[in-house]
């Protein structure tokens, strides 16, 4: 990895750690004016803020680590809401047993919580637009090459490319080809369909020796 391609790739991590922090300062800012140890460096805070990251991390191994770049929009803001919906609601549980002399206005908490939700969402909605639009001003399409034989799978992988525009530029569909003549410079990735032995070993070793993405599927 070059040193430009890593400094692109610090951008969107700080983004999405910034996005993160944004989600859980909500809560703690909303939660804030009910429990005062919110409100500075308690055990509280600690506690809190540990549950938040933990929750968060672990989920995201369900739902996915806030995907832009590599989802649409809607997937990636579906899926990080849920997230956020589920660590509120546990994190809300451990605030309200460190915070058991108030149990009885759980009512207001829940209010507090759909307001949380209501903000989370927003921030969850544009952050993911605007994220996605930064990823691919930093990255540009993949351009794709696919090579086959007669494959069933053709139309469903050009479909898949073509859906994707701002991930992948298809350069060109190769049936039948002769893997020795093409021309591989610009290209970044490589579908490979049902391509026989010789061939694909030829892909293989091209792929390692001038790093380039390769997928493929073998003849059965």
């Amino acid at each position: 990895m070059n040193l430009k391609q890593k400094y692109k790739n610090s951008i969107i991590y700080s983004y999405k750690i910034t996005f993160y922090i944004m989600l859980y300062l909500i809560f703690i800012a909303a939660y804030s004016f009910r429990y005062e140890g919110l409100t500075g460096i308690t055990r509280t805070l600690v506690i809190t803020t540990s549950a938040y990251m933990m929750v968060t991390m672990l989920l995201n191994q369900v739902y996915g680590n806030f995907e832009i770049g590599i989802k649409k929009s809607k997937p990636v803001v579906f899926s990080t809401l849920i997230n956020a919906i589920i660590t509120d609601f546990l994190v809300l549980i451990v605030l309200k047993i460190m915070g058991f002399h108030d149990r009885n206005l759980f009512s207001v908490d829940f209010l507090i919580l759909i307001l949380v939700i209501l903000s989370q969402a927003l921030v969850i909605y544009f952050g993911t637009y605007l994220g996605n639009d930064l990823f691919f001003k930093l990255h540009k399409p993949e351009k794709t090459l696919i090579l086959h034989r007669d494959s069933q799978y053709l139309n469903k992988i050009t479909h898949f490319i073509k859906k994707h525009r701002k991930q992948y530029e298809l350069v060109s569909i190769i049936n039948n080809p002769n893997v020795e003549s093409i021309n591989f410079n610009k290209i970044t990735k490589i579908v490979a369909l049902d391509l026989n032995q010789d061939d694909l070993k030829y892909i293989l070793e091209l792929c390692y020796t001038k790093n380039i993405y390769l997928m493929y599927s073998t003849q059965i």
